[in-house]
């Protein structure tokens, strides 16, 4: 476990408990290549996962989004995301539990049309107006 140890008088300290799941990013990550600015997609990153979160909602009430990696070039940037099916392993309670991923295929049809990347109309919606989705691939 690891532990934290302040300075203070008396001193304190505190135990937790790290939980770190890994995936293959061939079977959970989409590369989806945004018409952005780097600087644009930091800003911009929060509100991307929860939009793409949103379109999934329908199969996944209460899934989540996150970005695994992206990189910039010129007026580009290239994310990969990887999607979590629900919220029980976001609590201490759920530690025990297995985190599923939506799988890539899912995602795939979910937000890409064809195998030339062409994005669905799922990522056209105004909610990605200001990060126009440019090609989605595996």
């Amino acid at each position: 476990y690891p532990v934290a140890i302040d300075s203070g008088t008396p001193p304190v300290t505190s135990t937790a408990t790290v939980r770190i799941d890994t995936f293959d990013p061939t079977e959970t990550a989409v590369c989806i290549t945004y018409s952005l600015l780097e600087s644009g997609f930091q800003a911009k990153q929060t509100a991307i996962e929860t939009a793409l979160a949103e379109t999934i909602q329908f199969k996944y009430a209460t899934c989540r989004c996150a970005t695994w990696k992206y990189t910039a070039q010129s007026s580009e940037v290239v994310a990969c995301h990887y999607c979590v099916q629900n919220n029980a392993t976001d609590a201490a309670s759920g530690m025990s539990l297995v985190k599923d991923f939506v799988p890539q295929s899912d995602l795939l049809t979910f937000w890409r049309l064809n195998t030339d990347g062409t994005p669905t109309a799922m990522l056209q919606t105004a909610a990605f107006s200001s990060a126009t989705v440019v090609k989605v691939e595996g």
